[in-house]
């Protein structure tokens, strides 16, 4: 739920943004921008992110480690790099391998620098955490990963970088692409 700062915080920033619109300062990044702050005002609030991660073999070997690390043992807690990303309480997470979407989370707890009683084994460079809740983390079965390529999904994923803001539309296309892969189990008739 929204609170009245924070609409208040997005109604200033919005009157700024379209300010320089009017004044002719229009670039393709300020209509992105608009567009993403008129999900927000109109969606839920919750940012949406794809999460490329690279230090995994195959899709197959990420989507294991969802399903037996991520949302059992490890309760949900998830190691970065050094630099901590801005994902908030609640942001909603795709997790991705070799453009093959294998899964999803939900934030319960924004990254932040870890303690050493947390997984202290792991190696120094990965010093922040980030936690997930671990009931939403979602292992998709093999056939109902989503290809990344746009002529699949029929949007345009940004490209580049392992940790892009998407928007809730295309998280919503990406969520209902891989529900429509699900085989549904069919009774016989009676």
């Amino acid at each position: 739920m929204k609170t009245e700062d924070e609409n208040r915080g997005r109604l200033k920033h919005w009157r700024e943004v379209l300010g320089g619109v009017l004044k002719g300062e229009e670039t393709k990044k300020t209509i992105s921008h608009i567009i993403e702050e008129l999900e927000w005002v109109v969606g839920n609030g919750t940012p949406s992110y794809v999460w490329q991660l690279g230090s995994f073999v195959t899709p197959y070997h990420l989507r294991d480690f969802l399903r037996d690390e991520l949302a059992g043992p490890r309760q949900g807690i998830f190691l970065m790099g050094n630099k901590p990303k801005e994902a908030l309480e609640g942001s909603k997470f795709l997790f991705s391998k070799s453009c093959q979407i294998v899964g999803s989370a939900t934030v319960k707890e924004r990254p932040k620098s870890r303690g050493s009683e947390v997984l202290p084994s792991v190696r120094p460079e990965f010093k922040n955490m980030v936690r997930f809740i671990p009931e939403t983390v979602d292992a998709w079965d093999d056939d109902t990963f989503v290809s990344e390529a746009p002529e699949e999904l029929g949007i345009d994923l940004p490209q580049g970088g392992q940790y892009r803001k998407i928007t809730a539309d295309k998280f919503r296309k990406i969520m209902a692409l891989h529900e429509s892969k699900k085989r549904h189990l069919k009774f016989p008739p009676e």
